[in-house]
């Protein structure tokens, strides 16, 4: 249980968070002795330094890390220009190692965060009228091949209201800001209200749900 000490939770996403590439101590015990710890989440994701976090976006336009297994909040996430909502969120792995945050508030704005580093890492606004409701990281917008490439990967996400479009945009401009705005890749319609939730198919990024 988690109480806040200002504003209130508007969206929460559960996301792994690898402490290899993060100046997060993790190490720190929990507040409180529990009878038996239980692994966190499957085998491959149970390496040392590795662990389950819920994501909070909150009505104050920040983002908090917050870790059940330490009872705490690890990082505090904000930017001067996140002030509204953040309505709907969606967390990926990039290289190496790294926790990629999309979020979408209610001034209409797309934004990128990096949890490891703390950093905001930009933003960029579609000619949507109406803020999103939903965002879907693509899964595999990242691959091994170039774990080297990491400031110059592209970002793939599916955003929504009452239509949907598959966007991409570039990271790792100057001062945390993108290189490339973000550019429409594909749309989908069909929703007649305004979409609550998309789930991209398992390993797959050729097909996706949505409601």
């Amino acid at each position: 249980e988690h109480i806040l000490d200002a504003g209130r939770v508007t969206s929460l996403e559960w996301a792994f968070l690898d402490t290899r590439n993060t100046t997060i101590k993790a190490d720190d015990p929990p507040r409180k002795k529990r009878k038996k710890q239980q692994p966190l989440g499957s085998q491959e994701r149970s390496d040392k330094g590795a662990f389950e976090v819920v994501l909070l976006g909150l009505s104050d336009g920040t983002l908090h890390v917050y870790s059940p297994t330490h009872a705490r909040i690890l990082r505090t996430l904000s930017d001067p220009s996140s002030t509204s909502p953040l309505i709907a969120l969606d967390a990926s792995i990039s290289p190496p190692h790294t926790l990629l945050v999309c979020s979408c508030g209610g001034d209409g704005i797309l934004r990128f965060w990096h949890v490891n580093t703390g950093v905001h890492v930009g933003k960029t606004k579609l000619d949507e009228r109406s803020p999103y409701t939903a965002v879907r990281a693509d899964p595999n917008s990242y691959s091994e091949d170039n774990s080297d490439e990491i400031e110059s990967a592209p970002i793939r996400a599916l955003v929504a209201t009452h239509r949907i479009r598959l966007v991409s945009c570039t990271p790792g401009g100057p001062n945390g800001t993108l290189k490339e705005a973000a550019t429409e890749i594909a749309a989908f319609t069909g929703h007649a209200s305004n979409v609550t939730q998309i789930k991209w198919q398992p390993k797959s990024s050729r097909s996706f749900a949505s409601i």
